[in-house]
């Protein structure tokens, strides 16, 4: 399969050359439709690859780039639209606006990039609906719990469309059954040609990826295809 993601030699140091390796020369493929597992003990780089394969910072050297496209140059504000339709994030804090009830959390996303002729509301009942959330939908933040919270973020980002998803521990506060409720969505996704990638500890999540990359110390330490189911 020809690589619909290219990471090259990614590295990103804080604090000028002397601070603080957070990645080092890092590089990476992903095809469409190809779910990966990123694992690593906390502190070993996870979130800040995933910080610069969505383009919400630059590399302090290498490349990334999305078909065809380079990543670190789709975070410019005139670029946000395109940045939108191509990559999906999902992170630890939701960031969901406390006076918008679930479905307008997700259907604001839809029409900010894409206006409302793409049928935001549509879109948004359509993901919520995938995340098992149809009768929450009208539920502001504040009357969800925190795993629900999740949920409608990662129905957010699936709403979006992406060509590379990318979730940063979707499964943390969540129990079981909602866990496979949000890994069959992201299946599903993938389904249908989106590159998805899981930064997590879960192995719920690392049973259901093709292959797992995992880092230590900001280096890619090994990769393993998925874990057998037990």
């Amino acid at each position: 399969m020809s690589a619909l993601l290219e990471a090259e030699g990614l590295t990103r140091i804080y604090g000028g050359p002397e601070g603080r390796v957070a990645l080092a020369d890092v590089s990476l493929e992903m095809a469409a439709g190809e779910m990966v597992g990123l694992a690593g003990p906390s502190g070993s780089g996870k979130t800040t690859l995933i910080t610069l394969l969505g383009g919400l910072e630059p590399p302090t050297s290498g490349r990334a780039t999305l078909d065809g496209e380079d990543v670190a140059a789709l975070s410019a504000p005139g670029q946000a639209r395109k940045r939108a339709s191509l990559i999906g994030l999902v992170f630890q804090t939701h960031n969901l606006l406390a006076a918008l009830d679930a479905e307008e959390n997700v259907a604001l996303a839809v029409e900010t990039a894409f206006g409302k002729k793409s049928d935001p509301g549509g879109r948004a009942r359509e993901a919520l609906a995938a995340l098992g959330l149809e009768s929450r939908r009208h539920q502001r933040p504040g009357e969800l719990s925190l795993g629900e919270q999740q949920r409608v973020a990662v129905a957010r980002a699936i709403a979006m469309r992406p060509k590379l998803l990318l979730a940063d521990e979707p499964t943390a506060s969540l129990d079981w059954e909602s866990a496979a409720g949000v890994l069959d969505a992201l299946s599903a996704l993938a389904s249908r040609g989106c590159a998805v990638m899981i930064a997590t500890h879960d192995e719920r999540c690392l049973r259901r990826v093709q292959r797992t990359i995992t880092l230590r110390d900001g280096r890619i330490q090994a990769e393993r295809s998925a874990l057998p189911n037990p």
